[in-house]
């Protein structure tokens, strides 16, 4: 059985894949360069088959890159997490175990959500890269992971009231270590790119609730899953991967 993890890579990565592919009609005979697959005939998982287009994607070019360091429109919800089943970070090249952090909703111009198949603006907190739960470009928000480390008190150690939100020059997540972040923050705070205010902490925490505790990365997923139907309807294959919804049974189809 696939696990939830699998499934939603593959789900990311096809509707991604969707939404970069050329028109019906043009280069009808490409493939993605996620299908390695031989003409006939192919084994596709339910998920994959029915995967739809991210809207707004397919029929229009992608926005040019925008100009980077820049700062979020807004943080919409922010809930602290703590997992009894530590995960790797995937995001970071070092891939630190992940025990705490943040679910977090932003908003934000949706070129900087763009899905591309080259580097593109790293969404940060601080010098820590985000782990995007979805794609975002449709609905201009994005449902991310934050790790952070804990101190002897169990308080994470990531600071939200010091540490700015926001999107770091292109990269690709192998080449996002902490020099890295280290670099691009303070590229940030020299561009003038502060942390949130009080007042919208404060709100963001009110709408994200008190903090979670849950037993491993499933169960985190399935409230990220539920934040994806809240914020990016759009993406509702996404977010049923996320909760577990989605029949990972294998079957061989005919092309």
């Amino acid at each position: 059985m696939t696990t939830t993890k699998t499934i939603l890579a593959s789900t990311l990565t096809l509707t991604l894949a969707a939404a970069l592919a050329p028109a019906s009609g043009a280069g009808a005979n490409s493939q993605t360069a996620t299908s390695g697959s031989k003409p006939s005939p192919t084994v596709v998982s339910p998920d994959q088959k029915a995967a739809p287009k991210a809207q707004g994607l397919s029929d229009t070019a992608l926005p040019a890159i925008p100009a980077t360091p820049a700062g979020i429109t807004e943080l919409i919800e922010v809930r602290e997490f703590r997992i009894t089943e530590a995960y790797e970070h995937r995001h970071s090249k070092e891939k630190p175990s992940v025990t705490a952090g943040y679910l977090m909703v932003i908003r934000a111009p949706s070129e900087y959500l763009a899905p591309r198949q080259v580097e593109m603006p790293v969404l940060m907190v601080g010098s820590m890269p985000v782990e995007p739960m979805n794609v975002g470009f449709a609905s201009g928000q994005l449902i991310a992971i934050v790790p952070s480390a804990t101190d002897a008190q169990g308080k994470l150690m990531l600071d939200l009231a010091k540490a700015p939100i926001y999107f770091a020059p292109p990269a690709l997540p192998e080449q996002i270590d902490e020099a890295f972040g280290r670099q691009v923050l303070g590229l940030a705070t020299r561009s003038g790119i502060v942390a949130q205010s009080a007042d919208a902490l404060a709100r963001a925490r009110a709408a994200g609730g008190a903090t979670v505790e849950v037993a491993d990365r499933d169960a985190l997923n399935k409230i990220a899953g539920a934040l994806v139907r809240t914020y990016a309807a759009d993406e509702a294959d996404v977010a049923d991967a996320l909760e577990g919804k989605t029949d990972s049974t294998p079957r061989v189809v005919k092309p």
